[in-house]
C-alpha cells in the first residue's frame, strides 16, 4: 500500500518557484508515496494563476504534474466539507484580541488538514507557518501574532488542545525537508553535491515562501555529511 502525503499550496508554490518542481516526481518514485491535494489547492496552484501572467509559468509547471498523475486531486466529499468546517471553527476560535476572535486559518488550509484525516495520510507538506504552528505549537504562534499586531492575544488552550489531538498522528513537513531529502539522496543532477549547494537550496526555498528560519537552515547544515543523508 502506498503512503499518502497531502500537499498544501504553499509547498507546491515554493517547489515550483525554486525550479525544483520535478522533485515531486522523483520522490514519488523513490518513496512510493502518493501526493494528493484537495480541489482548493488545485485552484490556487493551477486554475487561478493560469489567468495571471506573472504566475502563469509556475502554473504550467504544476499543471504538468497533475496531468501526469504525479500530483492527484481528491474529489470534494460531504464528509470532507464537514470536517474542514469543524477544523476552521476550532482554529479560528483559538486566538482572540480585544474580545474578538482572530482568523488565523483559511478555508484551503482547513481542507488540506481535513483531507489528511479522511485519507489517513502519514504526512502533510505545508510551508505556510501558521497552518503548521497552530497544531504543533499554538503558544509560540500566539507570541508571533502578538509581535505582528502589537496587541495582547489570548489563547484558548482547550480549543487548541482539541485541534492538536485531531492531528497527533500526522507528521508535518515543509518543502525544505523535501528538498533536503532529495538532495541528500542525490536526486539533483544540475547542482553539485556539497554543503554550499545545500545551503543555497534551502535559502532559495526560504526566499520563495518556505517558513524556515536561518537558524533552522544552520541546523540542516550542521548535520551535513558528504556521503550520508541528513
Amino acid at each position: 500500500m502506498q503512503n499518502i502525503v497531502v500537499v498544501d499550496s504553499s509547498a507546491i508554490i515554493t517547489m515550483s518557484s525554486t525550479c525544483f518542481i520535478n522533485v515531486f516526481e522523483k520522490l514519488k518514485k523513490d518513496w512510493n508515496y502518493r501526493f494528493v491535494v484537495p480541489e482548493s489547492v488545485y485552484y490556487e496552484t493551477v486554475e487561478r494563476p493560469l489567468e495571471i501572467p506573472r504566475f502563469e509559468l509556475n502554473a504550467v509547471r504544476v499543471k504538468h504534474l497533475f496531468d501526469n498523475n504525479v500530483l492527484e486531486v481528491a474529489k470534494k466529499t460531504t464528509k470532507l466539507q464537514k470536517t474542514s468546517s469543524e477544523i476552521l471553527r476550532l482554529a479560528n476560535s483559538c486566538f482572540s484580541s480585544h474580545g474578538k476572535f482572530l482568523k488565523v486559518l483559511q478555508k484551503a488550509d482547513a481542507e488540506v488538514l481535513a483531507l489528511a484525516k479522511e485519507l489517513n495520510a502519514k504526512m502533510v507538506a505545508v510551508d505556510e507557518r501558521t497552518a503548521r504552528m497552530i497544531i504543533e505549537n499554538p503558544e509560540a504562534l500566539r507570541n508571533i501574532i502578538e509581535g505582528r499586531t502589537h496587541s495582547s492575544v489570548e489563547l484558548d488552550k482547550e480549543q487548541a488542545y482539541m485541534l492538536k489531538e485531531n492531528f497527533k498522528d500526522i507528521f508535518f513537513i515543509r518543502s525544505a525537508e523535501l528538498l533536503s531529502y532529495a538532495f541528500s539522496s542525490r536526486m539533483f543532477d544540475e547542482i553539485e553535491f556539497s554543503k554550499k549547494a545545500l545551503e543555497a537550496l534551502l535559502i532559495s526555498a526560504k526566499l520563495n515562501g518556505c517558513g524556515i528560519s536561518f537558524g533552522e537552515i544552520d541546523e540542516f547544515l550542521s548535520g551535513w555529511k558528504n556521503e550520508t543523508k541528513i
